[in-house]
């Protein structure tokens, strides 16, 4: 085992250069000669010419025909892991008072899919972002949290709904989200929504991970060491790598969650 490592770690002591890992990730889009690498970064043709031999002899790179170079199934693998590191390297500051909570080993293999979030601080910027999430839906909405957001919460899934938007989400158990409609019309509503289906909620003995996604643009939020939601830093995207690991990480979630069983919640 041990010698695997070291083999390991041999082959990824060649991505501590950024020429190569921009070789790599050149390779990633389309096969690429020596001299388009040069070109493209105004070096020399030798200097191409050896970061390049240095991949092909860690196995990460192939020469195929007329010159032109592609990944090997090692070069994919790591164009597939780098993403992640350099994401939580960007946030280091971020992590070192985070962590991943109870995500699944999967999706922090996936972390890559996170790169090209923008990370927002503040309450007050959170709190509207999630609100522009909200009015610029256009379709579903997915939302896990361990906390109604805020008063207006139920009101918001009332007026999405009845617009036509599907709506799902998962509460911590701790939360009786029903309580917070002070008027008996929108309880009437609200309890309509569940007995038809158009609106789905479960729940989870405890959220860590703090998630919201529509179609269109989604925002993630990683507990604190202790374990705590924090809702005063996290990480907005709209690209479809990160809503897809939203999408999917959602799912997850809601294959292990429960039904909310009426002596929890009062329907």
């Amino acid at each position: 085992m041990l010698e695997n490592f070291d083999l390991t770690a041999t082959k990824y002591l060649e991505l501590s250069n950024d020429l190569r890992i921009d070789i790599l990730f050149t390779l990633q889009r389309k096969k690429t000669r020596i001299s388009e690498i040069a070109n493209m970064y105004k070096i020399t043709i030798q200097e191409s010419m050896r970061n390049f031999n240095r991949l092909k002899d860690a196995g990460l790179i192939s020469k195929g025909e007329e010159n032109y170079y592609d990944l090997t199934p090692l070069g994919q693998i790591a164009c597939n892991h780098v993403p992640g590191f350099v994401f939580v390297t960007k946030n280091n500051d971020y992590f070192t008072y985070h962590n991943f909570g109870d995500l699944p080993s999967k999706f922090i293999q996936r972390f890559g899919s996170l790169l090209k979030c923008e990370r927002i601080n503040g309450m007050a910027k959170i709190l509207d972002k999630w609100m522009s999430i909200y009015n610029n839906v256009s379709e579903e909405i997915f939302l896990i949290s361990s906390d109604i957001i805020n008063s207006n919460f139920p009101k918001l899934i009332i007026d999405k709904v009845a617009d036509g938007i599907e709506f799902n989400y998962i509460l911590d158990k701790s939360v009786i989200n029903t309580d917070q409609l002070d008027k008996p019309q929108e309880k009437k509503i609200f309890k309509g929504f569940l007995l038809d289906g158009v609106l789905k909620r479960r729940i989870v003995d405890k959220i860590q991970i703090t998630l919201i996604l529509s179609e269109k643009e989604g925002f993630v939020m990683f507990p604190t060491k202790d374990g705590k939601t924090d809702m005063r830093e996290g990480f907005y995207g709209n690209d479809p790598e990160f809503l897809d690991w939203c999408k999917d990480y959602f799912l997850w979630c809601w294959n292990n969650s429960k039904k909310i069983s009426n002596k929890i919640f009062q329907e």
